[in-house]
């Protein structure tokens, strides 16, 4: 006899939604995509050397828009996943948003007798 566990929102403990799972995706995307666009503009571009140029020299120049739009998009890409990961971290730790060690009391210094 067997059963399924299922939440309040019908989906097994620890499975992500959808949209979430979507956002997370995105962060597994960007970095990917940056590399290959530079990459690819490193190619095309006559004089730009990435040993001697930094990537974010490819912004400027005529075709400098292609690297700004790859700046604003990886960007948007890592936010999304941020937000994802926010979701799933604070959906798992009802604490996790409360404070950024996930404690709200102060660690005691070494050293220094306890309060308690």
């Amino acid at each position: 006899m067997t059963h399924d566990v299922t939440s309040a929102a019908g989906r097994p403990p620890g499975a992500v939604a959808g949209s979430t799972r979507t956002l997370l995706t995105c962060g597994i995307v960007a970095g990917p995509l940056y590399i290959v666009v530079v990459v690819l503009q490193m190619l095309t571009r006559d004089g730009f050397d990435i040993s001697r140029h930094p990537a974010s020299m490819l912004s400027n120049g005529d075709q400098g828009w292609i690297q700004i739009a790859n700046f604003v998009v990886s960007g948007g890409l890592f936010v999304a996943c941020a937000i994802g990961l926010h979701r799933v971290l604070s959906r798992s730790s009802p604490r996790a948003s409360s404070s950024p060690g996930g404690s709200s009391r102060p660690a005691v210094p070494v050293g220094r007798p306890s309060a308690a």
